[in-house]
C-alpha cells in the first residue's frame, strides 16, 4: 500500500482509549468509503503502510494553521477544545499542506496522534473510510455475592 489508495475496511472493532468517550474500545465500527473531502471534525479510519488501522478526528484540513500552546490545540486561532489560550506558553505551530489533515483522538491524555508524530499530517489517500453506525459493546456491571 505504499503509493497506492487506502483500502476501504468495511468494518472494524476499536482497541485502546483514545476516541473515549465517543467511541469505546471494543465497540464495532461500520464504515462507507472515505468521500472525495473530509471536513474538519469527522471521524476517519486511517490506513497507512506498515501500521495498524487508527481511528482519530480530523481537526484541520489542508490549509489550515494548527497551533498546540500549553495541551490546548487551537485551528485558524479558534479553540478546539474550548480552553483559553495560556499567556507566556510555548506554541508549536503546523501549516496543513494541501491534500492532508491534522487528526486528534477525542481522549488527548491517551492518544498518540498528530500533535506527537514526527510527521504530523495524514494524506488523503489514507483515509480508508468513515463510520456510519457504531454498535457499543455492552459493558456489564457484576454485583458483588
Amino acid at each position: 500500500m505504499t503509493d497506492r489508495a487506502a483500502r476501504w475496511t468495511p468494518a472494524f472493532r476499536v482497541t485502546g482509549h483514545s476516541m473515549d468517550p465517543t467511541l469505546g474500545s471494543g465497540d464495532l465500527v461500520v464504515t462507507r468509503p472515505r468521500p472525495a473531502a473530509v471536513q474538519r471534525g469527522v471521524v476517519v479510519l486511517i490506513a497507512r503502510a506498515g501500521e495498524p488501522l487508527m481511528v482519530k478526528r480530523i481537526a484541520a484540513v489542508g490549509g489550515d494553521l494548527v497551533e498546540l500552546e500549553a495541551g490546548r490545540l487551537r485551528v485558524n486561532g479558534a479553540s478546539v477544545d474550548g480552553r483559553p489560550r495560556v499567556v507566556g506558553a510555548r506554541v508549536t505551530s503546523w501549516q496543513v499542506p494541501a491534500g492532508h489533515y491534522f487528526v486528534i483522538g477525542d481522549n488527548a491524555a491517551a492518544s498518540d496522534d498528530s500533535r506527537v508524530w514526527p510527521q504530523p499530517f495524514v494524506r488523503h489517500e489514507d483515509v480508508a473510510g468513515v463510520p456510519f453506525a457504531v454498535f457499543p459493546i455492552v459493558r456489564r456491571t457484576r454485583a458483588r455475592t
